[in-house]
């Protein structure tokens, strides 16, 4: 969903059947979700929202996907357990550790020429592909549905692990 379109949707999601009928029960999870994602709302008319705790421009993704770039830190996470992984002692020597480091660097070498040379980054897994270009086909087609329409087709591409 495009920044600009955030906070209207939001209030278009709470407007909807399900959040009318479960508002009590939804009320800790939506304080929550407001205070971190979007920004309480504040005032005695409660017209304005506090500066949430992560900036929408921060964790919307929305460009990401129509620019076909990484929606995570995935690749950051993995190269620290490779890293990790390439210590075999909880605490490696210095010398160790600079050997490891050295040859960590001539893996990033070569990645990084093979990308020079028009080659792919990494190679994703091909359900990661697949879901990739599912979410960025939904995003392109936003303008042709309404906003619970796009927020289910989101919802139903997305997999949260505990």
């Amino acid at each position: 969903m495009p920044i600009a379109n955030v906070l209207t949707a939001y209030d278009e999601l709470l407007d909807t059947e399900f959040f009318v009928q479960n508002e009590n029960l939804l009320k800790p999870l939506l304080d929550y979700f407001e205070f971190t994602w979007i920004g309480a709302l504040s005032g005695r008319r409660r017209r304005s929202r506090n500066t949430p705790l992560f900036a929408v421009e921060l964790w919307n993704v929305h460009d990401t996907v129509l620019e076909n770039r990484q929606r995570t830190n995935n690749a950051m996470e993995g190269w620290h357990h490779r890293l990790n992984s390439l210590m075999s002692h909880s605490r490696p020597t210095v010398w160790k550790f600079i050997a490891k480091l050295k040859s960590e660097q001539a893996l990033i070498d070569v990645a990084r020429e093979r990308v020079d040379a028009g080659g792919s980054q990494h190679a994703s897994k091909r359900a990661y592909r697949e879901v990739s270009e599912r979410l960025q086909k939904i995003v392109v087609d936003y303008r042709n549905r309404t906003v619970i329409e796009f927020l289910k087709a989101i919802a139903h591409n997305i997999e949260v692990n505990p």
